[in-house]
This record gives C-alpha cells, structure tokens and sequence, in this order.
C-alpha cells in the first residue's frame, strides 16, 4: 500500500467446493500419471504427459499461492484486495455503497474464494471521461467484522444486508 497504515487485516474465506475442486484437479494430474505409468512406451503418452502434468500442477501450485497471500486491507484511507497476482485499492472518498451476496458461481480466480460476499461499490472516472461504477467483491472470514471496521471508517455508507 501507498503510505497506508493499516487498521485491520482479513483473510479470506474459502468454500468446500473450491477445495474440492482443487481436490479433483489433484486426483486427474495423478491419473493421468498412473495411465502413463501403466502404458508406458507410447510416443504419444509422452507429449500428453509433457503438457498435461505440468499444467495440473501449475493449476494447484496458483491456487495454493493465491490462498496463501490473499488479504484484505482496511486502511486509514483506503481498503484493498491483495491477492497473488493482483492488488485493488479503493479510496474511502469513491466508495458509494456495500452490499452483502451470495454468489453460486464464485470462482477462486477472483479477489474472493467464497461464495458469501461482500461487494463494495464505488465510482470512479472511466478512461474515456465518464463516471463509472464499478465493484470491488471480496469474501472476508469473518464477514461482520469487517463490514463494521468499515463502517467506522465510513460513517453514513449505506449497507445492503441479506
């Protein structure tokens, strides 16, 4: 962060169904290996093993790293998202709005692994000159928590519960 002190830091919430998904990823890279193991000697199960193993392997080792350095950051001026790869920060003096959902298709390629959310909206100028909203959707552990150490930051933000 910027020059930021920071207030408080979450870590995210992780569903079942994305371990599980993980999980499975695992299991197709191993049979994979074992019908290379048990077919060996084929041209073609080596440039399928070649390819194959390596990218389930990359698939898990970025969900583990992503899992591991994800947090979220309320700072003295702005809250931020910092995953693996990516870092979203949104100044207090944009954000409109936070609404609490629940997102059946949350996907663990997004700032947030859980399907139990919060989206902080926020407007802000658009590269061709318009306001735009636009929302930062997050999944912290302990949901409540964050949303009041927000709300103190941000007195009068209107907050969308389910």
């Amino acid at each position: 962060m910027h020059g930021d002190n920071i207030v408080y830091v979450a870590r995210p919430k992780v569903d079942l169904m994305n371990h599980c998904m993980m999980m499975y990823v695992a299991a197709g890279g191993m049979v994979l290996l074992l019908l290379y193991l048990v077919n060996r000697g084929d041209e073609g199960d080596y440039i399928f093993l070649a390819f194959s193993v390596p990218f389930f392997l990359l698939v898990i080792v970025f969900y583990w790293f992503a899992y591991i350095r994800l947090k979220y950051v309320i700072g003295e001026d702005t809250v931020s998202a910092k995953g693996f790869l990516t870092m979203t920060e949104v100044p207090y003096s944009l954000i409109k709005e936070m609404k609490e959902i629940v997102d059946p298709y949350a996907s663990f390629f997004q700032l947030s692994i859980s399907k139990d959310r919060i989206r902080i909206v926020y407007e802000r100028v658009s590269e061709k000159g318009r306001l735009r909203r636009y929302g930062l959707t997050i999944s912290p552990r302990d949901k409540e928590e964050f949303i009041t150490k927000l709300e103190a930051k941000l007195p009068g933000i209107r907050v969308t519960r389910l």
